[in-house]
């Protein structure tokens, strides 16, 4: 953890895994000492997860983000399945009756420095007044090093998944 002008942030740490995570994600929530959560982490990013699945008994370092006031008491660790729905509320001022959406949290630059990890997020929101049936899609991110002018220049990372 990082303190800066009563700023705590939760960037890094060590965690062991207990069980399998395929298909999983870790959130991370951090308590004060009643219990109550000051934060949780916008993601949780263990080490080559994306080319080595880590195993139960398996301890690997991650890197995650969440910042807060105040003192972190203790930490609560939560495994979801990867795909959640979110909370009601969503508007349709993203069009009807869905949209897909695919981006970086806010603030992203578009430049990451090596050995940094940004989680990138795909929503899917239904506005109309009425159920839809969604298939699964195969979709695929790849990065890429640019050249002066942001162009694509050579392949860095790829990563396919069927949602």
């Amino acid at each position: 953890m990082v303190t800066s002008q009563g700023t705590t942030q939760l960037v890094a740490g060590t965690i062991q895994a207990n069980k399998d995570l395929t298909g999983k994600a870790i959130d991370i929530n951090i308590l004060d000492s009643m219990g109550n959560v000051l934060t949780t982490t916008d993601y949780v990013y263990i080490d080559r997860q994306e080319v080595e699945p880590i195993h139960a008994g398996e301890t690997r370092s991650f890197q995650t983000y969440a910042s807060f006031n105040g003192e972190a008491a203790s930490y609560q660790v939560v495994i979801r399945d990867l795909l959640r729905p979110e909370p009601k509320g969503i508007t349709s001022m993203y069009g009807d009756p869905m949209v897909l959406s695919f981006g970086p949290p806010s603030g992203f630059t578009g430049t990451l420095p090596i050995g940094k990890f940004s989680p990138f997020t795909v929503r899917f929101y239904n506005t109309s007044s009425t159920a839809i049936n969604v298939k699964p899609i195969d979709m695929q991110f790849s990065v890429y090093t640019t050249n002066g002018r942001n162009e694509a220049k050579d392949l860095v990372y790829s990563f396919r998944r069927r949602l």
